[in-house]
C-alpha cells in the first residue's frame, strides 16, 4: 500500500511472508548482474543475501531497523506468558534472558523446529509472520 502510494504500480509479493517463498518467486530467479537493494535488520539471517549472490545478483543491503532486548523483563513477565516468535533472534532473547524453556506461538516450521532444538513448547504455528496470520492463529487456539 504504501509503494502504491507513492507511485510504484508494479509491486509483486509471495504469498507466504518469509524467506523461501519470497526466494521461490519466479522474477528472483534469474537476477545475475541485477543490482537489488534489501532492506533489513541488523543481523538475522542471509539467507536472501547469499542465495541472490549465489543466483548472480550484486546485492547491497539497507538495514533500517534492529531488534533489542528489553532489560529485566523477568519482572514484568506474567507467571506463563505465550511468546510469539517471529525470528531466531528472538528464541535467542529468550534463553538468554529468561534460561527456562517457554510456551511459545512461532511463524513459521522452520521457528518451530528452532523451538523445539531448545526445549520450548511449540503451542502453534501461524501461516506467516503478518499480523492477521498471528490475530487468526491466536483466534483458533482459544476457540478450541
Amino acid at each position: 500500500r504504501c509503494l502504491h502510494k507513492h507511485q510504484v504500480s508494479k509491486v509483486v509479493y509471495p504469498q507466504t511472508a518469509n524467506s523461501e517463498s519470497l526466494l521461490a518467486m519466479p522474477q528472483l530467479q534469474s537476477v545475475k548482474n541485477q543490482r537489488i537493494m534489501l532492506v533489513c535488520g541488523v543481523g538475522g539471517r542471509d539467507t536472501i543475501e547469499s542465495t541472490l549472490i549465489a543466483r548472480g545478483a550484486r546485492v547491497e543491503r539497507l538495514e533500517v531497523y534492529q531488534r533489542m532486548p528489553v532489560d529485566n523483563i523477568q519482572n514484568e513477565l506474567p507467571r506463563r506468558p505465550l511468546w510469539i516468535v517471529s525470528s531466531a533472534a528472538v528464541l535467542e532473547v529468550l534463553d538468554r534472558t529468561l534460561g527456562d524453556p517457554q510456551q511459545v506461538l512461532v511463524t513459521s516450521e522452520r521457528l518451530a523446529h528452532l523451538a523445539l532444538q531448545k526445549q520450548h513448547q511449540v503451542c502453534a504455528i501461524s501461516n506467516s509472520a503478518l499480523d492477521q496470520d498471528i490475530i487468526n492463529c491466536l483466534s483458533q487456539m482459544t476457540a478450541g
